[in-house]
């Protein structure tokens, strides 16, 4: 398989020494599989749940179905995570921990997925599960109760039946890659874009792929999902419907290269050795599986368009193009071993010092800092007052949604979880000063007020109007608990 992706450069000095042998890859691949785990396992599991983190645990929380579906249609992540998410917690419940754990399963597993049915050749599958296991943006998400690691196994799963796919077209491989694709849109919107390009690629296997036809029925319930949900979509997706700011072409060559690799100074000397190697065999773009690797790179051009047309494009979405990504890098590096034999090598040790800088890093910030994110702690100040209601205001721009349900239920989630429930009003965002709207709400004696915005963003409120809720009523004593532009304001009245 390999010699199908680069030809062999004649006169090529046979395999042999120490580190370019069969037996150094298989060694350096087990390293980067315990490293990856430990890393996984060993930094982030401890951290307060995120603000982000915090919706999924409300979510996971809803009482019934009928919630869970109101709370599916006001988020933008698809149904497939958050009704897993909320079936898991009905048996481990919703602490920090336990809504981490899938995550933390689905970013371990998807490397000893590839190690058993990621491609036919050995080598080609030991690279690909080595990179994925110490790929650091899924390092990162494997501590996060967010539906990013889940994607990356589907999106690896997908990658692997696409491949199978195009080799060998059947009923039973177009069912199995329609399955997969249909589970990932799903589960996040930002899988589309790859599924749509991996099938027009199929379409391109001629009569064989065009019988397969009936494995189209798999996309129904998602299309039907979509239709149901069209109305939020719409919301956010009309402008000043989000908070995303407008992405520039200049903001693109950093955050794109840094978002796929980690470090953009990596992504770039990649793209330059492939083409310098590729400029020697041009006939390497006429290969299935080079084909298949290259359908996460047409993917992140086709989103960089949208971020470009449209403000709504995070760092994050990249991850559904990685699968194929990260499948091409391990091809291009079995593939050049005859005239680069420490590629392979190098490639995967360039991955790992990254992912082992930044687990270093990420160890040495202080505990405070690693819980500003967070309104987990705010919550616990809260409670100390033991209040009967809590005004909750998430401070940003965009449209609020008409359905407060689901912010309140947010806002209420860690004094519900510690077993201090309380009714929460949650007022949608409007023009004027915050700190009034704020008082004027919580105006009993048993109330307390929870106000989170980011001042870094263009039209959050607190930032034209910071928080001076004690200035504006004496009754209240407030604390930030966030850091830098992010503030995370509670406010209680002490018990007297």
């Amino acid at each position: 398989m390999v010699s199908a992706v680069l030809p062999a450069r004649r006169g090529a000095p046979p395999f042999g020494g120490a580190l370019t042998d069969g037996r150094a890859l298989v060694w350096a691949v087990a390293l980067a599989l315990l490293l990856g785990t430990a890393r996984k396992l060993g930094v982030g599991l401890d951290r307060l749940l995120s603000l982000d983190e915090s919706w999924t645990g409300a979510i996971a929380a809803a009482p019934d179905v009928p919630t869970l579906i109101r709370f599916c249609l006001a988020e933008m992540s698809g149904p497939a995570f958050y009704g897993s998410a909320w079936a898991w917690a009905k048996l481990a419940g919703t602490g920090d921990l336990a809504l981490r754990a899938p995550a933390l399963a689905a970013a371990v597993g998807t490397p000893l997925l590839i190690l058993w049915r990621g491609h036919p050749d050995r080598t080609v599958r030991l690279l690909w599960a080595g990179l994925t296991a110490v790929w650091l943006p899924g390092s990162i998400f494997a501590s996060e109760a967010r539906p990013y690691a889940p994607l990356l196994l589907i999106g690896t799963a997908q990658t692997i039946a696409l491949a199978a796919l195009i080799r060998a077209p059947t009923h039973r491989r177009a069912w199995g890659w329609a399955g997969l694709a249909a589970l990932g849109g799903l589960t996040h919107y930002y899988t589309l874009p790859v599924s749509a390009v991996q099938g027009l690629l199929i379409l391109t296997r001629g009569r064989a792929a065009w019988r397969c036809w009936p494995a189209l029925l798999v996309f129904v319930p998602m299309l039907a999902w979509m239709a149901w949900h069209l109305p939020t979509l719409r919301m956010f997706t009309a402008p000043g419907g989000n908070w995303y700011p407008p992405t520039r072409l200049a903001d693109l060559a950093t955050m794109l290269p840094a978002a796929a690799l980690g470090l953009p100074a990596l992504a770039y000397a990649l793209a330059a050795a492939i083409m310098v190697s590729l400029l020697r065999a041009p006939r390497v773009f006429m290969r299935t599986d080079v084909q298949v690797a290259l359908t996460g790179a047409a993917a992140l051009a086709l989103i960089a368009m949208l971020a470009l047309l449209r403000p709504s494009f995070s760092p994050r979405y990249v991850l559904p193009c990685m699968p194929p990504i990260l499948f091409g890098l391990a091809l291009w590096a079995a593939g050049v071993r005859r005239r680069w034999p420490y590629a392979p090598l190098l490639l995967l040790g360039a991955f790992l010092l990254l992912a082992l800088a930044e687990a270093g890093a990420r160890l040495a910030i202080p505990a405070d800092r690693t819980h500003a994110e967070s309104i987990e702690v705010a919550s616990e100040a809260i409670a100390t007052a033991r209040p009967r209601r809590l005004v909750a205001l998430f401070d940003g721009p965009g449209v609020a949604p008409p359905d407060r349900s689901l912010p309140r239920a947010v806002a209420g989630f860690f004094l519900a979880r510690a077993g201090h429930p309380v009714e929460v009003l949650a007022p949608p965002l409007r023009e004027g000063d915050p700190n009034r709207l704020l008082t004027r709400l919580a105006n009993r004696p048993d109330d307390a007020i929870l106000w989170v915005y980011d001042a870094g963003r263009p039209g959050t409120l607190g930032a034209r109007h910071p928080n001076v809720i004690p200035r504006t009523d004496p009754r209240f004593t407030c604390r930030d608990y966030g850091t830098g532009p992010l503030a995370v304001i509670a406010c209680w009245q002490p018990r007297r």
